[in-house]
Parts: C-alpha cells; structure tokens; sequence
C-alpha cells in the first residue's frame, strides 16, 4: 500500500538541482492543483482496483490519459469503464440517457 501512495503522490514545489531554491514545476498555469489531485485519486484507484493484474492497471491508466486528453470536437472515452457506475461521465450519461457531461 505504502507503493501506491508514493506513486499517487504529487509535490506542488520542488527543489533546484542548480540553484537549491524552491522552484515551481513547469506545468504550473497549465495543470492545476485540482486537476492533480483528481488525476492522482483516478490513478491510485486504477492500481488499487486492478492489483496483481498488470495489462488491468495499464489500461485503466490509459483511459484516465486519454479521459483527460479529450476535447467536445475529438472525444476519447473508448477506454473509459461503460455502464451506470462508471467515474466517466460521458460514458455514464450513455448509459443512463441523462446529460450531466460537462467536457473539461
């Protein structure tokens, strides 16, 4: 378990191997503290849910990638989990006929 927290876990600043002062990392503006933190609670969920299996996990970590990766124009939810269950929106709103997908 102590695996999967260290792989979910995210710094918000880092250290400068150069310099030795905090720095913020290069997607600041662009990948917001929020977003981390969902992307890491979809990631540590994907390892967590598919433990022992390892072509499981990559898929569902690939359908977290592409999930994030879509846009209204070109949507990629293939990969997502189907049914009325499912973390996508999109693919839930499928199954249920309701219309609550909000594109990122």
């Amino acid at each position: 378990m102590n695996i999967i927290n260290n792989i979910s876990l995210t710094k918000s600043f880092f250290v400068s191997k150069k310099t030795g002062r905090w720095k913020r990392p290069w997607w600041q503006g662009r990948l917001t503290l929020t977003r981390i933190d969902t992307l890491q609670n979809f990631y540590g969920k994907a390892i967590r849910d598919n433990k022992g299996d390892a072509k499981a996990m990559s898929k569902a970590t690939h359908a977290i990638l592409k999930h994030y990766a879509s846009t209204p124009e070109q949507p990629r939810h293939e990969d997502c989990p189907m049914g009325k269950d499912s973390w996508c929106s999109h693919n839930r709103d499928k199954a249920t006929g309701q219309t609550t997908h909000v594109p990122i």
